[in-house]
């Protein structure tokens, strides 16, 4: 199975992705695999890589300390500036410019060459804010899912790897997994870059909040009349920014540790709505971020439950559970080169999220249409002034599903 095979699809909280993990030696002659579609049929003839050579290769911990868990020093250059310098200075969110500035980066930083194409579903609804959201389950998805999302989504995915220090993981894995289950997988830019030399990546829309199954072909020598099934045990769940997915966060914690090999990791990497400034209080910041955190829980969600990830997955049975607090500056405020760079990104990404993001729940707030896109445009001038150093609360948290 190639990557190719399958479409990528646009974030949504039912995205799950199924990731196979395999020895580089694996291939598909010498497993005599045969070459047919991924079916029904095909499933129940054909093992996954990982059924044919389990993966012993070790894997490289994750450092005990990244730079952006400490607080950044603040830049002199920076600290008095009332905007953002040249040469630094990204323009005000434009959606008909947008996609082209935020593939100049991803690409840049990725030195990836884009295919000019993105995923849209067909059922997507054009709402009150102008942009597209899910058709599934209408109203159950914060965000949106067109084009722009999509590509602010890449770009998000490349502030994380700044922050982390190129790293995609921080749980201290051992050995390379040979499962991996990525959730809400967004454009799928995570999957991809976690081993890109492992080509078996499957693509696979379900409702995460629905019971998870994932049926795997049945392992070589064993004798199995129909029917019968074997399920995949994922070795390592990711999920990344879904602070607005779940009503019940710890019903997917539950779904991930009932599908989850012993021994396996999960991981969260996601941030709280609780947005942090120099001078917060009574400023625009502080209003958008109150006001998404009030809509939100008229909507059933809430955008602080980041912080209690690790009581959470430590109930519902996973050990050795780990909680880590990052800093994302907002802009180019920090003094450090890479945070800086980070924050740059970071305001880029914040500028178009901020309607994207916030526009659903400041309504439900209570705001009216002209009161939102007054807060959305008065918070996107307080990030850009340097003097503010807006931040953002970011949650690292990882733990491992006992042996026995």
């Amino acid at each position: 199975m190639s990557q190719n095979n399958f479409p990528a699809l646009g974030s949504n909280p039912g995205e799950l992705e199924r990731q196979v993990k395999s020895e580089p030696a694996w291939n598909e002659q010498s497993a005599k695999i045969p070459q047919q579609g991924y079916g029904i049929e095909a499933q129940a003839q054909m093992p996954f890589p990982s059924q044919v050579v389990s993966s012993t290769r070790p894997m490289e911990l994750p450092p005990s300390q990244l730079l952006s868990e400490t607080f950044p020093a603040v830049d002199p250059t920076f600290s008095g500036l009332a905007g953002i310098p040249d040469g630094f200075q990204p323009s005000a969110f434009d959606p008909t410019v947008f996609v082209q500035k935020a593939n100049e980066l991803i690409n840049a930083s990725l030195e990836r060459t884009p295919g000019g194409t993105s995923v849209v579903e067909p059922d997507s609804i054009l709402e009150e804010s102008g942009r597209l959201y899910h058709g599934y389950n209408q109203g159950k998805y914060f965000l949106p899912n067109d084009a722009a999302e999509q590509d602010r989504l890449d770009l998000q995915h490349q502030v994380y790897r700044i922050l982390l220090d190129g790293w995609l993981h921080l749980a201290p894995m051992t050995t390379v997994p040979n499962f991996v289950l990525d959730v809400a997988t967004g454009t799928g830019i995570w999957a991809h870059d976690f081993d890109p030399r492992v080509p078996n990546c499957v693509f696979q829309k379900d409702d995460a909040d629905a019971e998870w199954v994932f049926p795997a072909p049945h392992p070589p020598g064993t004798q199995c009349d129909f029917p019968c099934e074997h399920r995949i045990k994922f070795d390592f769940v990711h999920l990344r920014m879904v602070v607005t997915c779940f009503d019940d966060p710890r019903a997917a914690m539950r779904q991930a540790y009932n599908n989850m090999a012993p021994g396996g990791w999960i991981e969260y990497q996601d941030f709280s709505f609780d947005l942090q400034a120099k001078g917060l209080e009574g400023s625009p910041w502080q209003t958008y971020s109150e006001g998404c955190i009030r809509g939100a829980k008229t909507m059933g969600r809430d955008l602080l439950i980041p912080k209690q990830y690790k009581t959470y997955l430590e109930e519902v049975g996973f050990v050795d559970v780990e909680k880590r607090h990052l800093v994302l500056p907002n802009n180019p405020w920090p003094k450090d080169r890479r945070l800086r760079k980070a924050g740059l990104y970071s305001l880029q990404n914040t500028l178009e999220g901020l309607r994207g993001v916030g526009y659903k729940m400041l309504r439900f707030a209570g705001y009216s249409p002209e009161e939102t896109e007054t807060i959305i445009s008065e918070a996107g001038d307080f990030i850009r002034d340097c003097r503010n150093q807006p931040w953002v609360p970011v949650h690292i948290v990882y733990g491992r599903k006992p042996l026995v």
